[in-house]
């Protein structure tokens, strides 16, 4: 079975709906009074919150500028350690720290090779 669409019996007339339009009931005209109030109200409320944040902005930076960080328990090194190690570097700082890393390892390579060409030199010349 298709679905059909199926009509009303009594066709409404045009002028009863827009009667109907015209009168709204006691109930829905309390209802979009007080809708419309709070509304009022709201947009009021936000009005006023926008005009007031650059100062509530100003206030709330001052107050932040005079607090002092809280203080480092000195007890308990391990517990520094390990909050600085859990923060993200940022991606310019991992390089830094990886070309420093690689830098130390080719000074190390360095002197190892100077410390064995020496050690050579002089088993050579001393014939150890």
């Amino acid at each position: 079975m298709a679905n059909k669409r199926i009509r009303s019996r009594r066709p409404q007339e045009t002028e009863d709906i827009l009667a109907g339009l015209d009168l709204p009931t006691p109930k829905r005209q309390r209802q979009t009074t007080r809708r419309a109030s709070e509304i009022s109200e709201e947009i009021h409320r936000l009005e006023c919150v926008i005009a007031a944040a650059p100062t509530m902005q100003r206030q709330r930076a001052i107050s932040r500028r005079d607090t002092l960080p809280p203080l480092e328990d000195s007890r308990s090194p391990a517990r520094r350690s390990r909050q600085s190690q859990t923060a993200p570097l940022p991606l310019n700082a991992r390089r830094l720290r990886s070309q420093q890393r690689l830098m130390q390892g080719a000074q190390l390579l360095i002197i190892l090779v100077a410390i064995a060409g020496v050690a050579g030199w002089m088993k050579q010349w001393l014939q150890w």
